[in-house]
């Protein structure tokens, strides 16, 4: 029995998530007995995510680290590139602790937090062994838009021990609604396809977080590439700055983090233009490029392409990827 196949995880509805979820004859998720229809799906070519698996090609064992729940697509994905992999599910801790904090005046993030990492003076936590060990990549996917300001600044400095000098951060917010209720389940498809939940009509309005905001919530971290993309969401991929670079930052600036970018394919956003956004067209895969913007944009793209598909030659052999830290109750 492979490693992947010994891993009984839950998930936050009570659901067997290890073993693939029942379907229609097209494809589509069926509805679960006695509950409501799934959220619709759909599959996205996706502009980040190339860039962000570009960055683990050279590395031996990369380590990634998921904020989301547990996905077995998303397990078996990295398993097959030789991935240690973490998975947090956050937003089901922080809705719990929400629920508690609104009686006792806690920080929901915090305890959510404390959980998982441990509290600041010291106290263990339900994590994995290695919880101060640094991270290659990070996968936030869309929480963001489910945290207040301050609660993705307070989550971001919590993380800091796990960010090293080439850090990969990789987010999805949406810059127009609706979004659902809940963070949207991203499953990866291939190195440069994502499925994920599509809201439905009745869904909450998208926050809208601004890139400047966003990267005032993110010490040590600059963007690499931003994709604005057709569907609502803007794909970033955000980069560690290093030690030395933070020493020299602050030796520059005294404590406050500046909003910087540094230059790597695909489009790129400076925080303070107001030429920063650029739409990009998705087509399905092996489809030609159309015109306009989407365009414009294919050499960095392709770059990022071609950088991804180095990566399974890269890394161990499939099967010899582990999973840790799978958080749920």
């Amino acid at each position: 029995m492979g490693w992947l196949q010994r891993i009984l995880t839950r998930d936050s509805d009570g659901h067997d998530a290890s073993s693939n979820p029942p379907t229609t004859p097209d494809g589509a998720p069926a509805r679960r007995e006695g509950g409501e229809p799934p959220a619709p799906q759909q599959v996205h070519h996706s502009r980040s995510l190339p860039v962000a698996l570009a960055a683990l090609r050279s590395l031996e064992v990369p380590r990634v680290l998921d904020l989301g729940p547990a996905c077995p697509d998303n397990m078996t994905f990295f398993g097959e590139l030789g991935c240690r992999l973490e998975i947090f599910d956050l937003y089901t801790w922080l809705c719990d602790y929400r629920t508690r904090s609104s009686r006792r005046g806690d920080s929901a993030i915090d305890a959510a937090l404390d959980r998982l990492l441990g509290s600041e003076d010291g106290q263990e936590g339900d994590r994995a062994p290695d919880e101060d060990e640094t991270v290659d990549l990070i996968l936030a996917w869309d929480l963001i838009d489910y945290l207040e300001t301050d609660e993705i600044g307070r989550l971001f400095e919590r993380l800091q021990r796990r960010r090293g000098d080439n850090t990969r951060l990789l987010m999805i917010p949406s810059y127009r609604g609706p979004i659902p209720h809940r963070p949207r389940r991203y499953r990866v498809v291939d190195s440069e396809h994502l499925r994920c939940d599509e809201p439905r009509s009745d869904g909450r309005p998208s926050p809208g977080h601004k890139e400047r905001r966003l990267l005032m919530s993110l010490p040590g971290y600059e963007i690499e590439s931003a994709f604005l993309m057709q569907r609502g969401v803007q794909e970033f991929v955000f980069r560690s700055r290093g030690r030395t670079a933070d020493r020299a930052v602050t030796a520059t600036t005294g404590a406050e983090e500046v909003p910087t970018r540094i230059s790597a394919p695909g489009p790129q956003i400076d925080a303070g233009s107001s030429q920063r956004r650029v739409d990009v067209d998705e087509r399905p895969a092996g489809a030609a490029p159309s015109g306009g913007s989407g365009q414009r944009l294919q050499t960095g793209a392709t770059r990022g392409r071609e950088n991804a598909r180095g990566l399974r030659s890269e890394v161990p052999a499939p099967g010899s990827g582990t999973v840790s830290g799978l958080r749920h109750r």
